[in-house]
């Protein structure tokens, strides 16, 4: 792709993943017109193995959906409802009858006439248990749907419903026809039969999915792109250094610990929003011991939440409270937060009859990662109450057959919904389409009841508040963390964004070079000679011509070639981590094995106060006291310069100290604080304790089984830096990009 997305924030909040008007790549910056063509390779983490609209469950699978085919309505960037397939909708005056008017000439992608019998049989596959789509219970309460004509829909209700519009935009509610669903649904599973913006041109669930655009779309203007091709990347390492590297131009989704390596890539833009996604620690309510609302209560009261925020999330989202809606929720209700009570967990634990402890196991899917994360956090924060939580961590396709919805103590992941009704009734009613808790509170059900058939906005609020005083008193399922939204782009035109800057600064290269007292005619022969006095296009097309021949020109400040500065600098980069690395391995390790086989005592003590305060200090900060300390008060290594090492290797690890420390501060907190926690377990575990029966001797026991083990999970994350307080703020998801169905990847349910 030869350009770049421009990205709105309200649209990604909004949910507006919805491809249709997928923007041309941006014209050159001259340009007065925008162009069409072009094919846009976008990657996701997760395999698309579902294709039928009406079944799909994560992200990925959503998107390609969206792509594909259309819904009645979408969401607008306000959350409400704007026209798709549907140009105009009304409603009787008590809000239990819908009229819905299709536009005219639509066409699904076999050519066939979309009517509005097409929409009923969709509703009536939708609504029936049998097809097993997640829109059955997010639709509505729908009773029933029929056509007057062609172009009519009428929606009847089994109560007052205003939401409707918003809710028939739900990601599983896609328009397919009824002659697909008469000869059986499982066409769907390989073939795409939609309206959408794009057709679908091949499907290879774990590698590739190719679209192209839809001649017959009803917006004839749009989309703009000729191609959108979804690449999977299971490892997000590569999927990012595929990004980095310009083979692919958009990354849907980006975890935390690789977004701070993003920032810092050239030619890429980071992006970040916050959002209503979230993870959660699902209790199954309905068995031993999580049925005993204490010992839920008990557990969340361990939880620091704003430490998760730094250690879950990165410092990339916001403090959770046990209810999934928060401030971008439209009926929020401000609750005080919970902060860790060790004490009163305890004395919950006792009264539920686990006075001298609990043990469970916590199960979490491997994707995405920041699960594991977080079971490993809550293992850790449990343990002064006596709660022993064994993390199993598992493959995500495991995961989805042996423990989703079955499972009574595991880790979710949730998307931001349209509406508070909407994400308490995929989760956490009694008849919720994702009834994951088992909570089943008759209560909550009512409340939830009433507010989704109450007119009256006061009322509502009032409703929802009730809901989620409810969920936060009895705790089906804990919200420690509300996660950011992150992603990235290919910046193909940011040298025409920084050239087109210098044609506007005030700023000459050759009264730069030669200085304020040259002549006019000097003057003129060097921006001759430079090529200045030619038009603004042909000297980018130079420049831009020298580049893809590897020649970035010449430095005005040094005179040296670029490419050849570059280089050096590149190099010296490659030192410096090197060393990092190094001393991070020769410190960290041996500090971890120390805090692990002192277990509880002064070493383990120390070691773990060092690990947090490192941890705690951003690099800036530790980069100043390291000069005020080293270069200035005492004096004992220089505060600039560099030399290289094959000039005078003692001169030059001199240089080097400071920068080596600075980076390996937080590298060595981390590591020794990941060996620690590793070690101590594994040396808990029956095979040590075997070895140690079999008479084998301390070190061997140690050196050669238990570490061996220990160090696989530890993984150093130079980008990592939990104790940051930068806000690398960013815009996410653009008009040109988004401008057709409201849909969601911010909005839609993933159970990952």
């Amino acid at each position: 792709m030869t350009g770049i997305l421009s990205i709105d924030r309200r649209r990604f909040l909004a949910g507006a993943a919805a491809l249709g008007s997928l923007a041309a790549p941006s014209v050159p910056l001259f340009a007065q017109t925008q162009k069409r063509g072009g094919t846009l390779r976008m990657s996701v983490d997760q395999a698309v193995a579902k294709l039928n609209p009406l079944l799909v469950r994560v992200n990925p699978e959503y998107l390609v959906a969206e792509l594909l085919y259309s819904s009645l309505t979408r969401l607008g960037l306000d959350m409400a409802a704007a026209p798709d397939l549907a140009e105009s909708w009304s409603s009787s005056a008590d809000l239990t009858e819908w009229t819905f008017k299709l536009r005219q000439g639509l066409t699904f992608h076999d050519d066939s006439q979309c009517t509005a019998a097409d929409v009923v049989a969709t509703f009536e596959a939708i609504l029936d248990p049998k097809t097993a789509s997640p829109a059955r219970q997010n639709v509505g309460p729908i009773e029933k749907v029929t056509a007057t004509d062609g172009v009519t829909v009428v929606i009847k209700t089994t109560a007052p419903y205003a939401d409707l519009p918003v809710a028939l935009a739900y990601t599983n509610a896609k328009i397919v026809p009824a002659a697909v669903i008469k000869a059986g649904l499982a066409r769907l599973d390989r073939e795409a039969v939609g309206t959408g913006p794009f057709k679908l041109v091949s499907f290879e669930p774990e590698r590739l999915v190719v679209v192209e655009r839809n001649p017959a779309y009803y917006d004839r203007n749009r989309p703009y792109l000729d191609r959108v091709q979804v690449v999977i990347y299971p490892d997000p390492t590569a999927e990012v250094s595929a990004l980095m590297a310009g083979d692919t131009d958009l990354m849907l989704n980006t975890i935390p610990t690789e977004f701070g390596r993003l920032q810092k890539a050239p030619g890429v833009k980071a992006l970040r929003t916050p959002s209503g996604q979230f993870c959660n620690i699902n209790f199954g309510c309905d068995k031993p011991p999580f049925n005993d609302i204490r010992v839920r209560q008990a557990l969340a009261l361990t939880i620091d939440r704003a430490a998760l925020v730094d250690y879950v999330a990165e410092g990339y989202g916001t403090p959770g409270n046990d209810t999934p809606l928060n401030p971008a929720y439209r009926f929020h209700r401000d609750l005080a937060l919970k902060k860790p009570d060790i004490a009163k967990a305890k004395m919950l634990l006792a009264e539920a009859g686990h006075a001298n402890g609990l043990a469970a196991t916590l199960i979490a899917s491997d994707r995405p990662s920041v699960r594991t994360q977080l079971a490993v956090a809550v293992r850790e924060m449990a343990k002064p109450t006596g709660l022993t939580i064994n993390v199993e961590t598992m493959p995500h396709s495991t995961y989805l057959d042996q423990v989703w919805k079955k499972g009574s103590f595991y880790i979710g992941f949730y998307n931001m919904q349209p509406t508070a009704d909407a994400i308490f009734a995929l989760l956490y009613t009694s008849n919720a389409a994702w009834n994951e808790t088992r909570w089943n509170n008759p209560d909550f059900d009512k409340v939830v009841s009433a507010a989704r058939t109450t007119i009256d906005e006061a009322k509502r609020r009032e409703l929802y508040g009730q809901a989620q005083q409810l969920m936060h008193d009895q705790v089906p399922s804990i919200i420690p963390v509300f996660f950011d939204l992150l992603a990235a782009q290919r910046l193909a035109v940011v040298s025409l964004v920084v050239f087109g800057i210098t044609q506007v600064l005030p700023a000459d290269a050759a009264v730069m070079m030669l200085g304020e007292n040259a002549t006019p005619e000097s003057l003129a022969a060097l921006r001759e000679r430079l090529g200045l006095d030619a038009p603004v296009w042909l000297q980018y097309g130079r420049w831009l011509g020298g580049v893809l021949q590897g020649d970035f020109g010449v430095s005005l400040r040094t005179g040296q070639a670029v490419a050849a500065m570059m280089v050096e600098a590149l190099g010296r980069s490659l030192l410096l981590a090197g060393l990092s690395i190094g001393l991070m391995l020769f410190v960290a390790v041996p500090l971890g094995i120390v805090a692990a086989i002192r277990h509880g005592r002064m070493a383990d003590l120390v070691v773990s106060v060092m690990s947090y305060v490192g941890v705690s200090f951003p690099e800036f900060v530790t980069a100043t006291l390291v000069v005020l300390v080293l270069a200035d008060w005492l004096q004992l290594l220089p505060a600039t310069g560099y030399v290289p090492p094959t000039e005078n290797l003692w001169l030059a690890l001199k240089h080097l100290a400071m920068p080596v420390m600075t980076v390996s501060v937080i590298l060595v907190a981390h590591v020794s604080r990941m060996v620690r926690s590793e070690l101590v377990d594994v040396l808990h575990t029956d095979y040590i304790r075997a070895a140690r029966l079999k008479g084998l001797d301390g070190r061997t026991v140690l050196f050669k089984h238990a570490l061996r083990n220990a160090l696989l999970p530890t993984e150093p994350r130079p980008a990592g830096n939990p104790g940051g307080c930068a806000d690398h703020g960013g815009d996410l998801f653009g008009r040109e990009f988004s401008g057709r169905h409201g849909v969601c990847l911010d909005r839609q349910e993933d159970p990952v």
